[in-house]
């Protein structure tokens, strides 16, 4: 912990409350999907099988309804015949519940339905049985009694087969609702335990991050005072050499009175030079200018240029269509007159053929005018193309002039640079009268660099502790 930086530990921190935080999250998802698994249970395996048990029972005793009626209506074919088709129909549905029942049932719903099944195999008999003996009275009397005999007692059997497999299926589903509860409770207590405990100890590992940052800055503050204190009094002593280099000074300044007024000269003479140096910046930014204005009649005199390229293009193919249409014209003539001659003096395709050639006449004429114009204009193009570059020539002629003027004054700078290299050699003599000033104020400097010492080794612990206070924030690099 101590190589971090601040920043460091506080993302460290951070990251295990998130990694607790995730933690408890999947704690509760996975006992939140073993609560989902309980209800798809009980929703998809149990409620289905409870369904199927009540349409079993529905049916069995549907079966008996329709065997009372069956033997009640003794004496109306239709109604027997409708009952006895039911009977069969349900006995159909009756089965192949059984069937599919067997093939997912547990061990004890197996049983029941075991039972059940041989209890509605003997009333299935029974059924038969009574569906032969209903010829007349005699055996109509014969199957109420064993309706109420046989017929009874399958009911009864077979309702109690149902019932146990009911009473399974309910014990099932009190058993799904009490694992679900307690999942649920047992879910509440680890998210709350586990969140607990999560905060708890990001609360414990800020504290104790924070406890060191404390002690730390509270340590660099004390030494850092101390150290104020010895530089203050440093301090003090290099105030009292300063006061040895302000005589120095005062003799520096009689020295520096000549400068000044060597500086002034000298400072006439930079005046001047200032002076031609900016007639030299408006000469050239003139000549810049004119420069520019000659760049741009260039390009006017490059975009004419294109243009009459352009014309030259156009001219070409007018040219071609003309030559074409004079082809056309001369076949066309000759078709004329050799379907003048077929013809005689009925000659209908001559007119025809006179009118395209009267057309494609038309056509040569109009193309002939826009070649003329398109050469009129290239002629135009060509003339301001000319007098473009004309003035081009005139625009570069002033840019020499300007040039010209340019060199004259440089050559004054030049003269006005000689005058100012006399003025720093009197500046020379003036620097000399210092370094003779500038000696004696070296003894004093000497008391200074002592103290100068004495300050940077303290400056150099100060700089230890403000470190110690950077790795206390930032940590170790």
């Amino acid at each position: 912990m101590k190589q971090l930086s601040l920043s460091q530990k506080m993302s460290l921190i951070v990251a295990i409350l998130c990694a607790g935080i995730v933690g408890v999250a999947g704690v509760g998802l996975y006992n939140l999907n073993r609560v989902g698994d309980v209800v798809r249970n009980v929703t998809d395996v149990q409620f289905k099988s409870v369904v199927e048990a009540l349409n079993l029972k529905d049916a069995f005793h549907g079966q008996m309804i329709y065997e009372r009626n069956y033997v009640l209506f003794y004496d109306n074919q239709e109604k027997r015949a409708n009952n006895s088709s039911q009977i069969k129909k349900l006995d159909t549905e009756i089965r192949a519940i059984v069937a599919g029942r067997m093939q997912i049932a547990d061990q004890t719903e197996r049983t029941s339905l075991e039972k059940f099944l041989a209890t509605y195999s003997r009333w299935a008999d029974n059924d038969l049985e009574i569906q032969k003996i209903m010829a007349d009275a005699e055996g109509h009397k014969k199957a109420l009694g064993l309706i109420s005999s046989v017929g009874r007692d399958t009911r009864l059997e077979g309702d109690k087969a149902l019932d146990e497999i009911l009473l399974h299926h309910q014990a099932q589903l009190e058993q799904q609702k009490k694992q679900s509860a307690e999942a649920i409770s047992s879910t509440f207590q680890i998210l709350i335990w586990t969140g607990s405990a999560v905060i708890l100890l990001g609360v414990l590992l800020a504290a104790m991050t924070l406890r060191k940052m404390s002690a730390a800055i509270s340590s660099v503050l004390r030494n850092l005072g101390e150290n104020a204190f010895q530089v203050n009094h440093t301090a003090t002593q290099i105030a009292t050499a300063s006061q040895g280099l302000s005589q120095s000074a005062t003799e520096q300044a009689s020295s520096l009175e000549e400068t000044v007024a060597t500086i002034e000269e000298l400072t006439a003479m930079v005046r001047i030079n200032a002076e031609n140096a900016a007639s030299a910046t408006d000469l050239a930014e003139g000549a810049r200018r004119s420069a520019e204005d000659g760049e741009k009649k260039i390009q006017g005199l490059l975009e004419a240029m294109k243009v009459i390229d352009q014309d030259s293009k156009k001219i070409q193919e007018i040219t071609s269509v003309v030559d074409d249409l004079a082809f056309q014209t001369n076949l066309l003539a000759l078709n004329a007159a050799v379907e003048a001659a077929r013809a005689g003096e009925q000659g209908k395709g001559f007119a025809v053929v006179a009118e395209a050639v009267r057309t494609l006449a038309l056509k040569s004429s109009d193309a002939a005018k826009d070649i003329s114009n398109l050469i009129s204009s290239s002629v135009e193009r060509i003339q301001a193309g000319f007098e473009r570059a004309n003035e081009s020539v005139e625009s570069l002629s002033e840019i020499v002039g300007s040039v010209k003027k340019v060199s004259s004054l440089n050559s004054e700078i030049a003269s006005a640079t000689s005058e100012q290299s006399n003025g720093i050699t009197q500046i020379g003599k003036a620097m000399n009268q210092l370094d003779t000033v500038t000696q004696e104020n070296a003894a004093a400097s000497e008391q200074a660099a002592a103290s100068s010492q004495e300050l940077a080794g303290q400056a150099t612990v100060l700089n230890k502790v403000v470190e110690e206070l950077r790795v206390a924030i930032k940590g170790s690099a």
